[in-house]
């Protein structure tokens, strides 16, 4: 039943989140509207005056946000695999490659 919930709750939270963002990348006047209205200038004056910086501008822009959504992804696991091996006595972490040990909680 709580997990349940709890993964209700994490829906709407989601759907939630991704509705906000929607309207506020949309609306000019706001801070994400407003940087996206200046990038996109930026991209069309560059790319008038030479493709290549702009165009590379870009690719590093999307390389680091692909290596921080990669880094939260993976510190995601791992905390849920240690979170797993210190709540409960099941363990999941790393397919039980790593020995178990014991971690007291004053």
């Amino acid at each position: 039943m709580l997990d349940e919930l709890a993964f209700f709750s994490f829906i709407c939270c989601l759907t939630l989140s991704i509705i906000f963002l929607f309207l506020t990348l949309n609306k000019p006047d706001s801070r994400k509207g407003l940087r996206r209205e200046i990038l996109s200038k930026w991209v069309n004056f560059n790319l008038e005056d030479n493709k290549t910086i702009a165009v590379q501008a870009i690719r590093n822009l999307l390389m680091i946000n692909a290596a921080f959504i990669s880094a939260l992804l993976i510190l995601t696991g791992i905390l849920i695999g240690l979170y797993q091996l210190v709540f409960t006595n099941y363990n999941v972490f790393l397919w039980e490659l790593i020995p178990e040990f014991t971690v007291r909680l004053a």
